[in-house]
Formats: C-alpha cells, sequence, structure tokens
C-alpha cells in the first residue's frame, strides 16, 4: 500500500499529516513524499518522522519549487503497492480509512468476481470541523464518474484508494497542462475505467489552510484551466439535460477562463463538439463576463 504526498510550505502542518498515516496501524506500507523546494523546516520535520516511523517514508526533494502537478506526479511513479492514495500536504487519513476502503474493494470483488475494469474506490471527505463536505448520499456500488457527479451531483471534494498500475498509466501532464487540476486526470480515466462509490468518510479535509486548493483563489494559467474545462464539457456533453445547473456553471467557467486567455467568443464556442453546448454558451455568456469583471475588481488574476 502506499500514500503520495507533495509538500511545499508545510512546516505547520505535515506533523499532522504523518500521525494520520501512522493511525492508520497498517504494516505494509510506505510513504511516498516529494518536498518540492527547501524553504521551510519541512525538510527537517520529515527526516525526524523518518526515524520515528515503523513503516517506510521516501523522501524526495527538489531544491526548487517546481510546482504541485510535477511534485505530485513524481511521488505517484515512486508509489510500489497495489493500491495508492494520493493525500495533500495539510490533509489527514480518517483512522483505519485504508483498511476500510481496502475492505469496500475486497467485499466488492466477492460480489462481483471481476474487477478488471475497475480503478478503484471513492470516499467521502468532512473538513476541519467534521462536517461532510457535500450532501450524503447512499452508496452507489460499481458506478461510473459521469454518474456520481453530474446524475448524483455530487461535486464536493472526495479521496480515492486507486490501482496504483492505473493511477500511474493515467497521472501525467504534458507541458501544455501544468496548471490543470486532477480532475483532468479522473476523468481521462473514467473514459476506460468505473470505480465503487461509497460513503465512507475517509479522509479530513483542511479548508482553513492559506495553501489549501480552497483558498487559492488566483486565476495564473487561464488557458491551461479554459482547456480543461473544455475537455470536461465535451467528454460529458450527454450528461447536459441530467443536470442542467451544473452543466450551465460549468459552462460559464469555460467561458470565464477563456476570456481571461483573450479567446475570441467565435473560437470558444467553435471548440464546444456539441450543438446543445454551444446553444447553452451562447446564454451564459453575459454570465461568464460578469465573472471576468469580478475577478479584475477583486485581484484575482495572477499578474
Amino acid at each position: 500500500m502506499s500514500v503520495a504526498t507533495a509538500c511545499y510550505n508545510s512546516e505547520s502542518f505535515i506533523e499532522r499529516t504523518f500521525q494520520s498515516v501512522l493511525d492508520q496501524n497498517y504494516e505494509n506500507l510506505e510513504w511516498n513524499v516529494v518536498v518540492d523546494g527547501l524553504t521551510d523546516a519541512t525538510l527537517a520535520i520529515l527526516e525526524s518522522c523518518k526515524l520515528r516511523s515503523p513503516f517506510t517514508i521516501n523522501l524526495i526533494v527538489f531544491e526548487r519549487n517546481r510546482g504541485g502537478p510535477i511534485a505530485v506526479l513524481t511521488a505517484v511513479q515512486a508509489c510500489t503497492g497495489d493500491f495508492s492514495i494520493i493525500l495533500d500536504h495539510d490533509d489527514e487519513l480518517m483512522p483505519n480509512a485504508i483498511h476500510r476502503l481496502l475492505e469496500a474493494w475486497s467485499s466488492t470483488a466477492v460480489q462481483t468476481g471481476d474487477m478488471s475494469n475497475i480503478s478503484g474506490v471513492f470516499g467521502r471527505c468532512v473538513d476541519e470541523n467534521g462536517d461532510l463536505l457535500g450532501p450524503r448520499i447512499p452508496p452507489l456500488g460499481i458506478a461510473t464518474l459521469g454518474h456520481f457527479v453530474y446524475e448524483k451531483g455530487c461535486t464536493a471534494e472526495c479521496a480515492c484508494l486507486f490501482r496504483t498500475v492505473i493511477l500511474k498509466r493515467f497521472y501525467q501532464f504534458t507541458a501544455n497542462e501544468l496548471g490543470s487540476t486532477s480532475g483532468l486526470i479522473w476523468n481521462r480515466m473514467s473514459r476506460h475505467y468505473r470505480w465503487v462509490f461509497t460513503d465512507l468518510v475517509v479522509r479530513r479535509y483542511h479548508t482553513n489552510v492559506a495553501s489549501s486548493l480552497s483558498n487559492n483563489r488566483k486565476i495564473r494559467t487561464p488557458g491551461v484551466l479554459a482547456n480543461q474545462e473544455l475537455e470536461l464539457l465535451n467528454d460529458n456533453a450527454r450528461y447536459l439535460l441530467v443536470n442542467p445547473r451544473l452543466f450551465l456553471k460549468k459552462i460559464a467557467l469555460y467561458q470565464r477562463y477563456s476570456i481571461h486567455d483573450k479567446r475570441s467568443f467565435v473560437r470558444s464556442l467553435a471548440a464546444l463538439s456539441a450543438t446543445r453546448l454551444r446553444a447553452a454558451a451562447i446564454c451564459m455568456y453575459p454570465v461568464a463576463r460578469y465573472l471576468v469583471f469580478a475577478d479584475q475588481r477583486g485581484g484575482r488574476v495572477a499578474d
């Protein structure tokens, strides 16, 4: 079993993350940690953790910051277990989360007999106060990511146990994709594989940490983000009428990034593959223009 973590300026909470891995009480475990830049005491704390740890901690050090996607990719590629979890540097695994996720995998395997087209097990997250992120839904069993997101409307933060061989195959970013989120990877994976969806609470997501994604509001790579939203829209256009409210939000987001990237309306419209998407984009364009105005006024666009 492998856990992959990328660290940057993590000295104030990485001990907490280590303790959560320690609390798994799982014997055959490795923690692959990439220190993405020597900017604070993170490496020293991790070296201390390594001396005290009953499981293997592999430290990979970048002297200069190379960015989250490269750091996470490096941690993932170092994984050697049959299963892997990506754990953010400021988050925690809930006690015995690994056992519970593996039990969900095993029980599903007993029921189905064939897990060859299943990539992993999804669990839920709570925030620092213990409140569930997103609505509670009944366990879905084996389903597609599109069914989970668009038909069930679950867009909240989740955690996943992956088959390592599949995670390594798909967790790749080209040079033009640096700045994308992991959602791009999960979408590409979902073209070929399904997941086991559970309502198990397996991770604590600290939304009150300044470096967390939920607090990182600056738009730094609008072209990359526009391309990501475009791919997600084109791949999932069949769900537009299933969950139009969610789709309209995503269309406005795509156009918002496109405007920041200085793409013309005609170009952004033509890139949408379905007529219904283009019709919805025409309707949502004024909303996107307003969002861009709000971004500029609120200083949310990186210099």
